[in-house]
């Protein structure tokens, strides 16, 4: 990134980024489940329209279990991704619908976020896209060395979700006996 720009101006350039980065990703997604399904891009744009990215996601592995249940090696590698985008997609929602800190009914979260944070995210959503692309192209019998990309893909994340400490429960005073 531009080094004469100041921090401010870094995280708004990388939260551009990593809103363009998920939203590519959940359209490859939904992609994916279209062609795991096997239907038209025709119907799959009727019968897969609003789906959110987790309710493809479980379809996703519903057919993974039904169609491939020897290929384990499918399921482990779309399990890590999955996993992945969930925690990405915690810190989307808190971060784009509540600021970086979130008041529910049970706790308050607060995610601590930098243009750091935010790049290692795109970078990890940019993993999961290109397993998501070369899953479908290795399926087709395009790819002769998919195992290869695979390798790499495997390599850890660099987005870290970070643990959120236990809230503290009020001190109560002691009830006089």
């Amino acid at each position: 990134m531009n080094s004469r720009l100041n921090e401010w101006e870094k995280t708004l350039c990388a939260l551009a980024q990593f809103v363009l980065m998920f939203a590519k990703v959940e359209n490859a997604i939904v992609r994916t489940l279209q062609r795991l399904s096997k239907v038209s891009v025709e119907v799959a744009q009727a019968i897969f329209s609003g789906v959110r990215s987790e309710g493809a996601i479980q379809n996703i592995n519903r057919i993974l279990e039904i169609s491939d249940p020897i290929n384990d090696a499918n399921r482990k590698r779309f399990s890590r991704a999955f996993e992945q985008f969930r925690h990405i997609n915690d810190v989307r929602n808190l971060l784009l619908h509540h600021g970086k800190t979130a008041l529910t009914e049970s706790r308050v979260r607060s995610i601590p976020i930098s243009a750091e944070t935010l790049e290692q995210m795109t970078e990890d959503l940019g993993k999961i896209d290109a397993l998501l692309t070369l899953t479908a192209i290795a399926r087709g019998g395009d790819l002769e060395d998919a195992d290869a990309i695979y390798r790499e893909l495997q390599k850890p994340w660099l987005y870290k979700p970070p643990r959120q400490s236990p809230r503290a429960r009020p001190k109560t005073p002691n009830a006089p006996k």
